[in-house]
């Protein structure tokens, strides 16, 4: 509705009430918004206004005939107010009421400069409601005062507005709108179930309201946003019944060409919507329920539904839901099984199991096209039969005989799953050439079919259908291979059934039918000289030799020879059969096939000659033949073997230099061999026993390294490696050999403690002291760390590094100067003293007798150095009655620690009396010897109880 706004002249003041009437009657504002429908849900997603809850509120601008300029609105305003603040009749101020607040609503609505006060028109809405309960214009007071609480922000206020006139008016057309609009702004805020309340109010008018699709769209998004499914498709459903033409159509672009242009995007969206649902509705598999057939042809009431499972099949294709879009294939097929589409339904079922990667269900659904649509099924008993149809039939049975084929072979074989799948197979195979029987595959169906037979155990049958395979299509170019594989058939049943002749007949007779027809056939002399293979077979190795010798000229020498040599190897004649494979190999028409066979069985046979060799204990002549076997083709397995065992019957006859010449070949021709770690063990002795400890230790670490070995192997290895580089003075290798054995073994702990003392050691020759220092304290931590696995061996050795470090300590403390003045260098002296003292105890305190009595001798004479060097040190400048007084001091200082060195000394002599007699209690003695002659001069004091160091 067109919005007219009067201008009004300025007044002074107002006059009389009729007076005051008139103004206002001249003053008219139309205030009712005029706004277009919404877009649809669809337009919405698709523009760049989508938001989250698929809908957009678009403020809609005012429009006007004539528009009153700001001033002319403020200047109305405040004559309104004028008259509010006025006693003015009911009627009057009802009015001013009403347009003061039409006013600023308009102004805001209309987006005109300057700030406009909503809030006043909001109260001056209400105020009128409220003084005016009967007022005649209500319905437009309540839709004007939805509309300034939706410009004041206050959405949830206009929401209840709105439907507190709907539910006043019911049946106005304002009031539809109002309900209309309250529905738009519950949906926007996701109050979907209160937006479908009021949907189903505007729906429940059915033709009074003009807004009727559009609530019937509206209530079926909200359903779909509240999860009902079933109730969002029955009303697309609805609504499509009424927006699509009831012509059957293919695509839905087809379907809507015929939907006038102000419905069409309305229906677009309205069947896209409905695929959501069904694909929301368990993944679209219910959609039958919704869509009931007639006939099993007709689509019944909804000339759509096949545009409806077509599009629905393509969403979920989009949504990667292939096994829920073959679902919905199939259930089309099922329903309308007549219907000219459902082949290509049951098509595209197929492929969206195909491009799900669903090969089972691929599966059954191909099984499940080939057999409704195969030339002689039913489906085509009414109509043409379509040529490409067809050949997706032929194309899926072909599919699914060779996937039983192969899943046939991929089973443990001759077990019962792949006798089954083999058994499928075949059957697929025959139905094919029943159906199909001029196809250009035709004769490799044939092959295929006798292999799932072959392979099925149907020996006879197969034996049959390579024989057709082979000689009943010209041209076909496996023929030779299906030939071959026919005598093989019937040699399978030979074995089976040696004595059963018709079988040895049939063998005959498929060898000679395949020299005649392929006289080229590379297998031709094979199959000839069947009858001595087949006494091979029967294991008679004596009639065999006496056959196969006579066999001495033309192209069957050749083979005959092999089978001599072979019959030769099986009677364990291996002298002979190693002469006669020699012969084999020297005849320029032996196949490079044979060679390679020749060969392994000539090396076999040398090798067995050792092992027979070995058996006798003769090892100078196992370790000849083991060579031997070994040079016949270095490139094998078997070359392997016999170089390791050469070389170990060697180490046998402690022929070290020879032994480890041939495990050193081993290592290099074959580094991945499974004894080639054997063969490292054993050269790591004879290196050792040769006095080549270098090449020993490399050959340990290379055991260490290797993963496959047990933990304990390779921790020895490695042990070793660090100690033969240690004893050979190669002492970087040994230092990097000593810690990557600390890396990887830091238990059992002695050996690791050990391993830290050795690189300790090192350190100290090196002159390295802090790397000396570090590897000290290691020991000392290693020990104390390791509560549960410390033995007496690793606390003597943390012992030990305790004193070396008080050693040095006591050593940088001697080196401190009591330099002039004094009273400089005396404290760090004392300060360092502290420090040795400290690690002094700690060595004494673990308790090891050897090195408690040395951290104690070590401790008397730090102390006697101490007091040394007191009574040494430089005097001041003083008189000589002060000198003499300084001298005094310094013995009075002086002496305490002689009596501390005294003590240490003594405490080391009173463990005597625990039987220990060692350099510390002897330097100890003779310590005292010099300090207190007069009493250790001669004899030494004994105690009968330990001391402890303090």
């Amino acid at each position: 509705m067109n919005r007219l706004l009067a201008t009004v002249r300025p007044i002074s003041r107002p006059s009389s009430r009729p007076a005051r009437l008139l103004l206002m009657l001249a003053i008219s504002y139309a205030l009712v918004a005029c706004e277009s429908h919404p877009r649809t849900i669809g337009e919405l997603i698709d523009s760049n206004g989508q938001n989250a809850d698929r809908l957009r509120m678009k403020r809609t601008a005012a429009t006007a005939t004539v528009q009153a300029p700001e001033q002319n609105a403020q200047t109305a305003v405040a004559h309104y107010e004028q008259i509010l603040d006025l006693h003015a009749a009911p009627e009057t101020r009802a009015e001013a009421l009403r347009r003061a607040a039409d006013i600023r609503v308009q102004a805001a609505d209309s987006e005109q400069a300057g700030t406009v006060d909503l809030p006043r028109a909001i109260a001056l809405y209400q105020q009128l409601l409220s003084e005016f309960p009967d007022y005649s214009n209500t319905a437009h007071v309540l839709y004007q005062l939805a509309r300034a609480q939706q410009l004041n922000g206050d959405d949830d206020a206009s929401i209840d507005t709105l439907r507190q006139l709907a539910d006043r008016y019911p049946r106005a057309q304002r009031s539809i709108d109002a309900r209309f609009r309250a529905a738009e702004s519950l949906f926007v805020h996701r109050r979907y179930e209160e937006a479908a309340q009021q949907y189903q109010h505007i729906i429940d008018l059915q033709d009074l309201t003009p807004l009727l699709d559009m609530a019937r769209y509206k209530y079926a998004w909200t359903q779909y946003k509240l999860a009902d499914y079933d109730a969002a498709i029955s009303t697309f459903i609805a609504l499509l019944d009424e927006l699509l033409p009831p012509q059957t159509a293919d695509t839905a672009d087809e379907l809507l060409a015929a939907v006038p242009n102000q419905q069409r995007e309305m229906a677009r969206d309205s069947l896209r919507a409905l695929g959501l649902s069904l694909a929301a509705d368990d993944g679209g598999r219910s959609i039958a329920r919704y869509f009931t057939p007639v006939g099993t042809q007709d689509v019944g009431n909804s000339p759509y539904v096949t545009v409806v499972y077509s599009d629905l099949g393509e969403l979920l294709l989009e949504k990667k839901r292939y096994s829920d879009a073959a679902g919905v294939y199939q259930t089309f097929v099922e329903q309308y099984a007549a219907h000219p589409r459902v082949p290509e339904f049951a098509s595209r079922a197929i492929s969206a199991f195909d491009s799900g990667g669903f090969s089972e269900p691929a599966l059954l659904a191909r099984q499940s096209f080939a057999e409704r649509y195969r030339p002689s099924a039913p489906y085509w008993q009414d109509r043409e039969v379509d040529a490409d149809t067809l050949t997706k039939v032929r194309d899926a049975m072909q599919d699914i005989a060779l996937a039983h084929h192969a899943s046939a072979q991929k089973a443990e074989k001759d077990s019962a799953e792949s006798l089954q799948g083999f058994d499928t197979a075949a059957a697929w195979y025959q139905q094919l050439l029943e159906d199909f029987p001029e196809d250009a595959e035709a004769s490799t169906w044939m092959h295929q079919y006798a292999d799932a037979l072959f392979d099925a155990g149907k020996l006879e049958l197969a034996a049959q259908h390579y024989a057709q395979a082979a000689y009943r299509f010209p041209g076909y170019s496996a023929a030779p291979r299906a030939a071959l594989a026919a005598v093989s058939a019937w040699a399978q049943l030979c074995d089976r059934q040696p004595d059963h002749r018709p079988f040895v007949d049939a063998r005959v007779n498929a060898s000679v039918k395949l020299a005649e027809v392929f006289p080229d056939h590379p297998d031709k002399h094979t199959v000839l000289i069947s009858a001595a293979e087949n006494l091979f077979a029967m294991q008679d190795y004596s009639r065999t030799i006496n056959i196969a010798s006579r066999i001495d000229e033309g192209p069957v020498a050749t083979r005959s020879l092999s089978l001599l040599a072979d019959a030769y190897f099986a009677q364990e004649r291996y002298a002979d059969a190693e002469r006669r494979y020699r012969q084999l190999l020297a005849r320029p028409d032996t196949d490079a096939g044979l060679v390679t066979l020749a060969t392994e069985r000539l090396a076999v046979a040398v090798y067995r000659q050792g092992e027979k060799a070995r058996h006798e204990n003769k090892l100078a002549l196992a370790a000849t033949l083991f060579q031997r076997a070994a040079e016949v083709d270095p490139a094998t397995a078997l070359a392997a073997d016999a170089t390791y065992d050469a070389g170990a019957a060697l180490f046998e006859l402690e022929q070290w230099r020879e032994a480890s010449a041939l495990l050193e070949t081993m290592g290099r021709h074959y580094p991945e061999h499974r004894l080639i770690a054997d063969a490292d063990k054993l050269l790591a002795t004879a290196y050792e026993r040769e006095g080549r400890s270098g090449l020993a230790a490399a050959t340990y670490q290379r055991i260490a390294a290797r993963p496959e070995e047990t933990h304990a192997t390779r921790r020895s290895a490695s042990l070793l490696a660090a100690r033969l580089y240690d004893s050979t003075n190669q002492t970087q290798n040994a230092v990097a050999a000593y810690q990557n054995y600390l890396r990887q073994y830091p238990q059992p702990l002695e050996p690791a403690i050990d391993a830290r003392r050795r690189l300790a050691d090192i350190a100290a020759t090196r002159r390295d002291h802090n790397t000396y220092r570090n590897w000290l304290r290691d020991i000392i931590a290693s020990d104390a760390n390791n509560p549960s696995t410390r033995t007496a061996h690793t606390r003597q050795a943390a012992a030990q590094a305790s004193l070396e470090l008080g050693l040095i300590a006591v050593k940088a403390a001697n080196s401190i100067m009591l330099d002039a003045p004094i009273s400089a260098s005396l404290p760090r002296r004392k300060q360092a003293m502290e420090q040795a003292i400290e690690l002094l105890n700690q060595a004494a305190g673990y308790g090891v007798a050897e090195i408690t009595t040395a951290a104690t001798f070590e401790l008397g004479g730090l102390y006697r150095q101490f007091a040394t060097a007191l009574l040494s040190s430089p005097r001041p400048a003083l008189g000589a009655d002060a000198l003499s007084e300084y001298q005094l001091m310094l013995e009075d200082q002086a002496f305490p620690f002689e009596e501390k060195a005294i003590n240490a000394f003594e405490a080391n002599l009173k463990r005597l009396q625990q039987g220990h007699w060692n350099n510390g209690i002897q330097d100890s003695a003779a310590a005292l010897a010099e300090m207190v002659p007069a009493h250790y001069g001669k004899h030494w004091r004994t105690e009968t109880h330990y001391e402890t160091l303090d």
